[in-house]
């Protein structure tokens, strides 16, 4: 009994001591002085109870009578939880003469072992990586639940046994056999990607982790990483559109600078060439020259403020115009571009469709959307139809959209299905009711699918292929008809085709544009008016002080600020002052904005004309809060200019009035 480790505990039928080896009196040291031949069960019972040897809070008499009934009708091992921490097994038996006897084994160490595998079982079930274990043959072992769920399966049953190639595609099994585990079993650790796939034979992308037991077997750690993934491309995707915009702005820059310095050049070549036209004779081929000459400088002109609109380096003014005017140039562009296998037509309403925009990006409007139908004509052969129309809106273009988040990506827009089985999209909410102008395009090309359309007014978003496109025309038309104050629907069905429509606000009677003002009083000329001209481009000047001379006026050239004050100065002091100030903005020592604030300190009620070819530091707003009389952006022809400069005069408009204070 004593070379036992298990302590050894012999009651008589009475329940009295028989026999107790050292173990048993070592397991219960607080009453191991008591633990003598003759002493009873139930004294040893109540001595533990008031001695506090066990964890059990009942009190004495019920731990006691607990205890008692525990040896009278043995059933089987129980535990005991001691005071000190350990814990015990008790396994007791009656005798063939009544007697009792009790074997107690220690087995708190194997408890805290227990205890801790539990623990570690419960955090790697509660991981929501996919753990598992695999035996030296590839053959699972143990799967979390959360493994078990990665590869899409119901049981862990399913798994158990089964090899691990079962879960990977092909080229990922050859992978884990030929590198993977022959790594591992040499540094003892593999990390990389893989290709899983599910009962479905879906595949997915997995983060897989190898780690080698001392059985041959491992530890596998896993975690799908097809989210990442899709984030990882989309970051990709907005890194390059980050990098494609600062190319932009890159552009834009440069676009900036080429065209201060262009239409400078343009302003003195439409000049001289107005000249021209004004003094060869009507019946010479040199004034067919010279109309040449006037007519590609405009397309310059037009050209160069589509570079600068296009790198969105500035805001292009608007101004009155007859969309029909517009259409009708487009359309003799698209005319001589198209491949005689695309039909085009025209339907455009008589009456005059007037619209306060800028009419370079009206222009850029129907020409993207008619190329981007060229492109959905893929067989070569196709229609494409133009229509321009007044159409009446009363505001509520589509009902519940009001209540649509507006940082959507398109703004406000919505989405339906259209009983033809395509797809309908609406985007932009119009305001006040009224007539609007109504362009259409419609092509009988592929037709453009719901996924698609989503994304078709994003910028850099296209589905050409790579070198074909940047995703930019739509952006453009959705960018421009935002401005103003416009909207669009689009009707596609794929292999049927699509019907785009731009709505926008027609200008109300009221409004009237300096250009139009000036053209319903033909021949508006000087009454020898005095004009400083300050520019200093020589050329500038000397056209404009030519072709204002023509027209009735007295010119004097400054070539900068500096000279322009000094010349003011002269006049005064000789009692001729000037009646009006035109101004370059862009100068060296001295800008167009720094010489308008010193003319209105020192004479007040002069009116002052800012101009410039490109300025990123002034605009019109900025011009008109400066006092400016108005803001012309170059070139400009004399004619205009001078009957821009007679309605300043006459005192018929400011660059401050607002649309219903004109005319």
């Amino acid at each position: 009994m004593e070379i036992i480790s298990e302590g050894f505990l012999l009651l008589d039928a009475q329940e009295r001591i028989i026999l107790a080896n050292t173990r048993y009196k070592e397991m219960y040291p607080t009453i191991s002085d008591r633990i003598v031949p003759g002493a009873t069960f139930q004294e040893l019972c109540m001595l533990s109870a008031q001695r506090r040897q066990f964890s059990d809070e009942l009190v004495l008499e019920e731990f006691v009578d607990r205890r008692l009934v525990q040896l009278r009708n043995p059933k089987g091992p129980f535990e005991q939880n001691l005071s000190d921490g350990r814990c015990l097994v008790v396994k007791e038996m009656r005798t063939a003469y009544g007697g009792t006897v009790s074997l107690v084994t220690d087995v708190t160490g194997f408890r805290r072992y227990e205890n801790l595998l539990r623990e570690r079982l419960a955090a790697t079930e509660a991981s929501a990586d996919g753990i598992a274990i695999c035996d030296a043959d590839g053959r699972f072992t143990y799967l979390n639940e959360a493994a078990v769920a990665l590869f899409g399966y119901g049981r862990r049953g399913e798994l158990l046994g089964r090899g691990v190639a079962v879960l990977f595609e092909q080229e990922s099994v050859e992978m884990l056999s030929q590198t993977a585990m022959p790594t591992m079993r040499e540094k003892g650790l593999w990390h990389a990607d893989a290709r899983a796939v599910n009962p479905a034979g879906k595949g997915f992308d997995l983060e897989l982790s190898l780690t080698a037991m001392g059985n041959q077997g491992c530890i596998c750690v896993m975690c799908d990483i097809t989210d990442r993934r899709i984030a990882d491309r989309e970051r990709e995707r907005l890194q390059s559109q980050f990098y494609q915009a600062q190319k932009m702005e890159a552009i834009g820059r440069l676009a900036g600078g080429i065209a201060h310095d262009f239409n400078n050049i343009l302003a003195s070549i439409l000049g001289y060439a107005a000249l021209l036209i004004e003094d060869l004779p009507q019946d010479s081929r040199e004034l067919d020259f010279a109309r040449q000459v006037f007519q590609g400088g405009e397309r310059a002109r037009e050209l160069v403020q589509q570079i600068v609109d296009f790198s969105r380096a500035q805001v292009g003014g608007k101004k009155l115009i007859d969309a029909r005017d517009i259409v009708e140039e487009t359309i003799e562009l698209l005319t001589a571009t198209l491949p005689a296998t695309i039909e085009l037509t025209c339907k455009m309403e008589s009456e005059p469709l007037l619209l306060e925009a800028n009419e370079t990006q009206i222009g850029q409007v129907l020409m993207n959307l008619a190329v981007n139908a060229r492109q959905a004509i893929e067989q070569e052969r196709g229609k494409i139809h133009i229509e321009v129309k007044q159409v009446f809106i009363d505001g509520g273009r589509a009902r519940g959209m009001m209540n649509l988040p507006e940082k959507a990506p398109l703004g406000r827009f919505e989405m339906a299905s259209t009983p033809q089985g395509g797809s309908r999209m609406l985007v932009g909410v119009l305001g006040s009711p009224g007539p609007h102008l109504k362009l259409s395009v419609t092509d009988d090309g592929c037709g453009i699918s719901h996924d698609v359309l989503l994304h078709m007014f994003e910028p850099f978003f296209t589905t050409k292929a790579q070198n074909q496109g940047t995703g930019l025309g739509l952006a453009a038309v959705h960018s421009i008809v935002m401005s103003h104050k416009g909207a669009l629907s689009i009707d596609s069905q794929r292999g049927v085709g699509t019907k785009i429509n731009v709505i926008i606000p027609l200008a109300k009677a009221s409004a009237a544009a300096i250009e139009l003002r000036a053209a319903s009083k033909p021949g508006l000329r000087g009454r020898g008016e005095r004009v400083l001209v300050v520019d200093d481009e020589p050329h500038v000047g000397e056209v404009m002080s030519i072709g204002l001379r023509r027209l009735g006026y007295r010119v004097e050239v400054a070539e900068g600020g500096a000279e322009g004050l000094r010349l003011l100065d002269f006049a005064r002091d000789t009692g001729k002052p000037f009646d009006i100030v035109i101004s370059d903005q862009t100068m060296p020592v001295m800008t167009g904005a720094e010489l308008l604030h010193k003319v209105k300190d020192r004479y007040p009620g002069l009116p002052v004309i800012l101009m410039t070819g490109f300025s990123e530091t002034i605009n019109e707003e900025a011009a008109s809060a400066a006092g400016a009389a108005a803001f012309l952006r170059k070139p400009l022809n004399a004619r205009k200019m001078a009957d821009i400069v007679r309605l300043v005069l006459d005192g018929e408009m400011s660059l401050g009035e607002k649309p219903g204070e004109m005319g």
